[in-house]
């Protein structure tokens, strides 16, 4: 209660001309102060929120028939083949092609490979700032999957042609030997 000279003043009016009137008295500060909050409003949204794109492809782990008695690739769990796409060489070979050229480790923050579930199937997720960039990321590594996965099933092809080259060898070096000693051995039981 205000009491002045012993008379009641009458309370301060509060409605929406007085806010009004606060506002036409101090509107550029106001004016300075939004601008202010609009500006870093607008930068902290650039540093947390950014444009990104994602590619994604599936590799199908094929096995070939066991119809035939030729060569078959040694055959690897899908688990196995998701760390053997992980390859730090894989990547760092990928890496050197894509423009502009990056670290196998920044390629491997912004691919994700991972099996799905059930199946043989390999997703691999490209992020990126661009669509193309994100696109031929993922075309060149799955591109590159496939080769480093063949030149594994063809140095195992080798290997194993020679591993088998040897063992035939070493049969015709016994039959050799073996014919060999077959006419003495008849000889002597003739006499």
């Amino acid at each position: 209660m205000n009491v002045t000279n012993n008379k009641k003043l009458p309370p301060a009016p509060f409605d929406a001309w007085a806010v009004l009137d606060i506002w036409a008295r101090r509107w550029r500060s106001v004016a300075a102060w939004t601008l202010v909050l609009a500006v870093a409003g607008a930068l902290v949204a650039r540093a947390v929120w950014s444009r990104s794109f994602a590619s994604t492809a599936q590799l199908i782990r094929y096995e070939p028939s066991t119809v035939d008695d030729s060569y078959r690739p040694r055959a690897l769990a899908a688990p196995s083949l998701v760390v053997m796409l992980q390859a730090p060489g894989l990547l760092e070979d990928v890496g050197s092609h894509l423009q502009p050229p990056v670290s196998a480790k920044e390629l491997a923050e912004h691919l994700e490979i991972t099996l799905d579930r059930n199946n043989d199937v390999v997703t691999v997720t490209a992020t990126g700032r661009s669509r193309d960039e994100t696109v031929d990321t993922v075309n060149r590594f799955c591109a590159a999957a496939i080769a480093y996965t063949r030149t594994i099933q063809r140095q195992e092809a080798v290997e194993a042609g020679d591993n088998l080259n040897r063992q035939l060898a070493e049969v015709e070096n016994e039959i050799v030997s073996t014919r060999k000693a077959i006419p003495t051995a008849s000889e002597a039981a003739v006499a």
